[in-house]
């Protein structure tokens, strides 16, 4: 089932997942505490901030579409995909996030996660044939 070109869809999807997430949002960034019923942000440059994050990791995942072995240390971002829903958790338990966000965000650090666990499935693939090569 592992495969070089099992990865290479693993990251198109990854990328686009992404670009598809992040590009509409930044178009609604100022309809998005109507639209998920919250309190608007004194400060929006983190909405935009949160953003461009979602959109560098499509850009992360980009290089890896050609050759998921030469893209370096790109494929570290499923470690930092993971830790990041470890810090939504933590938020989640820990601070009063208001309800409708947590439940507007959980869809996506749920496919997040996936894709970390994915990428990070990858670099154990990796040096796993690096071995047996």
């Amino acid at each position: 089932m592992e495969s070089e070109q099992f990865y290479k869809k693993i990251f198109l999807a990854g990328s686009f997942w992404n670009w598809i997430v992040s590009i509409p949002l930044f178009c609604l960034v100022w309809y998005l505490p109507t639209m998920i019923k919250i309190t608007e942000p004194l400060y929006p440059i983190f909405i935009y901030f949160n953003l461009m994050t979602v959109a560098m990791f499509g850009c992360v995942s980009t290089p890896s579409l050609k050759s998921p072995g030469n893209a370096g240390n790109c494929q570290d971002s499923g470690l930092v995909k993971i830790s990041h829903i470890c810090i939504f958790i933590a938020a989640v338990v820990l601070l009063n996030m208001p309800s409708e966000l947590t439940q507007f965000l959980a869809g996506g650090m749920v496919v997040d996660l996936l894709f970390g666990i994915l990428f990070w499935r990858y670099l154990v693939f990796s040096r796993e044939s690096a071995r047996k090569n």
